[in-house]
């Protein structure tokens, strides 16, 4: 194989995930009095014999009849809700809550987000978007947006049926999306009849005179993406189950517990609130959490630099898109220009990093402004920006020299934050006059 082979090839397989799962992990339980060896066939993880743990590679059906399974989850919302409930202990005035479970989730502004960008004191042409849920998990993807935009939900239960949508396989595009616009039938099928989670199917079938346990095996046939049997399609037939609902339920591969988009719904829910009362609130504790890529240059000169930035990125992301290529930073840096923009249009400025006032992965809040953190600064990780705050908090910092002994910045750093700025009121040197 030649280096340009290869080369190509690795283009196309850099950021394809290394695992199968859709967990980052989870556990299979089984009675103490069985050895797990005595059930499935181990292996070290990534063939490491050190390792305390040790996995499986049996798909889960095969042996779901007899144990339990637990998924962990990993989750950087309830990071985001904990971090702003901060806010409301601090400044308890401020908030007509102060528990978690007291966010409201029928608030009318809040939802109005989901389906346009006034709630938020702007325009769709300022903020390049027509749905106002740039950073709201759940909703922030294209496909997430498009759904929102084509639907237009009002209600917390059609948000919920919309993220039964997007979890699913073979759910919304080509399916239910088609039947919703109708593409597919002479006329549209009203929302509430379309399928977004298992949970829709089994109701729907009970409301039609099925017996329970044939809707519940039908519901869990579809779901795992096992089509339907002849029996179980004759069933639907004399129940008067529509044609479109049969076709559809053959094409689903997999579908979303509603419990899984409701609880996911919710936390959306409760952060949105934050966005729309106490935006710069939320824009610090957004870019903290989920912030994976900064410009640096841009977002301190404001709107227009931002604007400009984001389409320069766009434009590459396109390029890469034509040749196949997969840039993870690019799409971080486009997630955080995108919501930089919409927080400069609703008249909040950043900052530029300040060795006084920033700290190490946090945005500082000062009148409606926010400094970036060190690690906003290329090549800064975590361990760098904290030894920076560290030291700093020991004594402020007397030179260029003074900075670089007692924190762990590179000398390419140093000459990247002299190029910012952000080292023009310190002298180079500490010089003692003996005179």
């Amino acid at each position: 194989m030649s280096k340009t082979e290869m080369d190509i090839i690795i283009e196309k397989i850099t950021g394809v995930k290394r695992t199968t799962g859709q967990h980052p992990g989870g556990i299979v339980v089984i009675p103490k009095n069985i050895d797990y060896s005595d059930v499935v066939a181990i292996q070290y993880p990534s063939d490491n014999v050190d390792s305390d743990w040790k996995t499986i590679h049996y798909e889960y059906d095969k042996y779901e009849k007899n144990l339990l399974k637990l998924d962990l989850l990993g989750h950087r919302d309830p990071t985001m809700i904990s971090k702003l409930m901060e806010y409301v202990e601090r400044y308890p005035e401020e908030f007509p809550f102060k528990e978690y479970e007291d966010i409201p989730l029928n608030d009318p502004k809040v939802l109005s987000i989901f389906n346009s960008v006034s709630a938020l004191g702007v325009t769709a042409e300022e903020v390049l978007e027509q749905i106002g849920t740039t950073g709201i998990p759940e909703f922030n993807t294209p496909l997430g947006k498009e759904m929102l935009s084509d639907i237009k939900p009002k209600t917390v239960s059609e948000l919920i049926k919309i993220s039964g949508f997007g979890h699913g396989t073979n759910v919304w595009s080509g399916n239910q999306r088609e039947l919703y616009l109708g593409n597919t039938l002479n006329n549209k099928v009203d929302f509430d009849l379309l399928i977004g989670c298992r949970d829709d199917i089994m109701l729907y079938l009970v409301n039609k005179g099925v017996d329970s346990l044939t809707a519940f095996k039908i519901m869990e046939s579809v779901r795992k993406g096992r089509s339907l049997t002849t029996k179980q399609e004759q069933v639907l037939q004399e129940h008067n189950v529509p044609e479109w609902y049969i076709d559809s339920c053959k094409k689903i591969a997999y579908m979303f517990p509603k419990a899984h988009a409701a609880a996911y719904v919710m936390m959306a829910l409760r952060i949105a609130w934050f966005k729309v009362y106490k935006p710069l609130y939320y824009y610090a504790v957004y870019f903290e959490v989920r912030g994976e890529a900064f410009d640096i240059e841009a977002m301190p000169l404001g709107y227009e630099a931002i604007r400009e930035a984001l389409k320069v990125a766009n434009l590459e992301k396109e390029e890469n898109q034509k040749r196949r290529k997969i840039d993870v930073k690019l799409d971080a840096l486009i997630d955080t220009l995108s919501l930089a923009l919409e927080a400069t249009a609703r008249g909040f400025k950043f900052k530029q990093v300040d060795l006084d006032k920033s700290e190490a992965s946090a945005l500082t809040i000062e009148g409606n402004s926010l400094y970036l953190p060190f690690s906003a600064l290329p090549s800064v990780g975590a361990t760098t920006a904290l030894s920076i705050t560290e030291a700093r908090s020991e004594r402020r910092f007397s030179s260029v020299s003074d900075l670089r002994q007692r924190t762990k910045i590179s000398k390419t750093i140093i000459d990247h934050m002299r190029k910012l700025g952000i080292l023009d009121h310190l002298p180079k040197d500490d010089q003692i006059n003996l005179f």
